[in-house]
C-alpha cells in the first residue's frame, strides 16, 4: 500500500532536482507538452503575486536512486522550469534574469540550456520570490505502477481534463498498447524511452502553429499532417 506524504518545497530546491534530473517522466501515461504560452504566463504571474496553485503529485520510486516520477503537475513544472531558463517572458516582456540565480547561470555557462532571450530582466526581489515560493508536493511512496496508474485515472477522470484518446491511452499496460505507442512515436519522430528526464519533453512535444515553443517535433512534419490524416490540433493528444 502506497503512503502519501505532504512535502512543500521552494522552487529553487526544485530545480536542484530538475538539474540533477531527479524528475521522471513515464511516457505509459504522461501527455507530452501541450500548454499554451499565456497559459505559462498566468502560471508564473501567480507565483509572482505568491497566489496559491495546486500541488503537484509525484511517486517516489522504490530504487533509492532518489528519482521522482511526476504523477500529476507535469505542465505547472515545465512552465515553472521553462521561464527560469528563458524560454518565455512574462506578458510584459520581461524574462527571468539568470544570472541572479547560480545554479541556471552554471547550466547556461555548460551549455545544458539555450535561452529564448535574456533582457529585459525582473527584477532581484522578483527572481527572489520566484525562487522562494514553496510549491505543495504531494509524494507517495513505496508506490506500485498499478497504483500509480490508478491515481492518474483517477486525477484526470474529475473534470475531464484529458481528451478521451489521452484516458484511453493513459496507463494501459501489454503487449499491444506497447506496440502501438512504439510504432505511433517513431511515426511522430518523437521515438524516446519510457521514462525520462524532465528536461528531454521538449525534445518529443510537438510544437503547433502560431505556438512557437521551440519544442523539436514539427506539427508539419509529423506523418499523419503530411498525409492529410489529421490537422495539426489534433495531435495534442498523441
Amino acid at each position: 500500500m502506497a503512503e502519501l506524504a505532504s512535502q512543500p518545497t521552494s522552487i529553487q530546491s526544485v530545480y536542484g532536482w530538475h538539474a540533477d534530473e531527479r524528475l521522471l517522466v513515464n511516457r505509459r501515461y504522461q501527455r507530452k507538452l501541450v500548454w499554451t504560452l499565456e497559459e505559462k504566463q498566468k502560471l508564473v504571474e501567480s507565483v509572482l503575486r505568491r497566489y496559491p496553485i495546486p500541488a503537484i503529485l509525484l511517486a517516489e520510486k522504490d530504487d533509492d536512486s532518489g528519482h521522482l516520477e511526476i504523477i500529476d503537475g507535469l505542465q505547472r513544472l515545465n512552465a515553472i522550469i521553462s521561464f527560469i531558463e528563458g524560454a518565455f517572458s512574462l506578458p510584459d516582456g520581461r524574462y527571468f534574469d539568470i544570472s541572479a540565480f547560480p545554479t541556471a547561470k552554471s547550466r547556461l555557462d555548460s551549455g545544458v540550456f539555450s535561452p529564448h532571450n535574456s533582457e529585459p530582466t525582473i527584477s532581484n526581489s522578483e527572481v527572489t520570490t520566484i525562487l522562494d515560493y514553496s510549491l505543495a508536493f504531494s509524494v507517495m511512496r513505496k508506490a506500485s505502477d498499478t497504483e500509480v496508474d490508478d491515481v492518474f485515472d483517477r486525477i484526470n477522470s474529475y473534470g475531464h481534463r484529458l481528451s478521451d484518446q489521452e484516458r484511453r491511452q493513459s496507463g494501459i499496460q501489454n503487449d499491444f498498447s506497447e506496440l502501438v505507442r512504439t510504432i505511433a512515436s517513431k511515426l511522430r519522430g518523437d521515438g524516446s524511452p519510457q521514462v525520462m528526464p524532465l528536461r528531454k519533453m521538449p525534445e518529443i512535444s510537438i510544437d503547433l502553429p502560431m505556438m512557437k515553443h521551440g519544442y523539436d517535433v514539427k506539427a508539419a512534419s509529423v506523418f499523419w499532417c503530411e498525409q492529410g490524416i489529421l490537422r495539426a490540433t489534433d495531435l495534442t493528444g498523441c
